[in-house]
């Protein structure tokens, strides 16, 4: 956890083997178009309301002292972004250009979801 004050360690070799089968849950999609679909299907209320519920955890007391205060600091602003307006979330956006996905489409629905759908609670 880099926020923890990990440390992401790159090996050239593959030392393990994603094992992939029909029925996972959660699995590697090479295709992008079906990528797509799924994350539409679910839809950004899902997402959001996750992303939210993740925010809301690592604020808890017990996670604190395991995040670095520049993380901790992050995270609280977040939290409170979800919560605002529309405006808000969108200078968030602008000024935090690290806050990505892992690729450019998915930034990009993401982007979206979280300037229009930012104010999803985790229990709603």
């Amino acid at each position: 956890m880099l926020g923890a004050g990990g440390q992401v360690v790159f090996d050239d070799r593959c030392v393990s083997f994603y094992r992939q089968h029909r029925r996972n849950a959660v699995g590697v999609e090479r295709s992008l178009a079906i990528r797509g679909i799924r994350a539409l299907r679910r839809g950004p209320r899902a997402f959001m309301t996750l992303l939210a519920a993740l925010v809301s955890r690592l604020q808890e007391p017990d996670c604190q002292t395991l995040i670095e205060p520049e993380e901790r600091q992050f995270l609280s602003r977040l939290q409170d972004v979800l919560e605002d307006s529309f405006m808000t979330r969108l200078v968030f956006l602008r000024e935090e250009a690290d806050f990505i996905r892992q690729r450019p489409a998915e930034t990009w629905i993401f982007r979206f979801w979280f300037l229009f759908y930012g104010r999803t609670k985790p229990n709603s």
